[in-house]
């Protein structure tokens, strides 16, 4: 126990000291779905603070990043794609009640 501590603080010591801000990250070599009204699809995406700053093709952000201690992750050709979180939603319930018995009225033939 006391050995898998130190190693992680030993890790998050490498991480500070490496200067690398993990709120930063740069995202490339990849497809990114911007779903913007023209349908842009681009190649990387750079994110501050939770927030994305900037997309464009994966040498320009590279090249433009370069400098910073950023964390920088290769897509390897992998798609990211906008994420929705559904503060309101039914889906547990029509599980819940998927295998219920129907006892709603026949349909009406006659129209």
């Amino acid at each position: 126990m006391k050995k898998s501590l130190l190693f992680f603080l030993f890790l998050g010591a490498i991480n500070s000291f490496a200067g690398i801000n993990s709120d930063e990250k740069l995202y490339y070599n990849g497809t990114v779905l911007t779903l913007d009204k023209n349908g842009a699809i681009e190649e990387s995406i750079y994110i501050k603070d939770g927030k994305i700053v900037e997309v464009g093709k994966s040498n320009n952000l590279l090249k433009k990043f370069d400098n910073k201690s950023i964390q920088k992750i290769d897509l390897q050709g992998k798609t990211i794609s906008p994420g929705f979180i559904d503060i309101h939603s039914h889906f547990m319930n029509a599980l819940r009640i998927s295998d219920w018995a129907n006892v709603s009225a026949p349909p009406s033939w006659k129209s």
